[in-house]
């Protein structure tokens, strides 16, 4: 994502990898990452990137009118 310029389109890249609308209207959005790690054992830099994603999803969602606030969002190690 870039800096944002009012009245321009900020360009972001990638794929909300699950997001799901529950019976209160509020959407719970999730993330996987392949890791042999689990969450707790990932770094902090990666840690903290995980949580700016996730940030930038939630503007997408409030972008487009759609609830987020106490939604329950988060990373999802999958493991091999």
């Amino acid at each position: 994502m870039h800096k944002a310029t009012p009245g321009k389109p900020q360009t972001l890249m990638g794929y909300i990898d699950l997001a799901v609308l529950d019976e209160k209207g509020k959407i719970n959005y999730y993330d996987y990452k392949t890791s042999p790690k689990e969450y707790g054992e990932f770094g902090k830099p990666k840690r903290l990137a995980y949580t700016y994603q996730l940030a930038a999803y939630g503007k997408l969602f409030r972008q487009y009118g759609l609830d987020y606030r106490d939604s329950d969002i988060g990373i999802l190690p999958i493991q091999f």
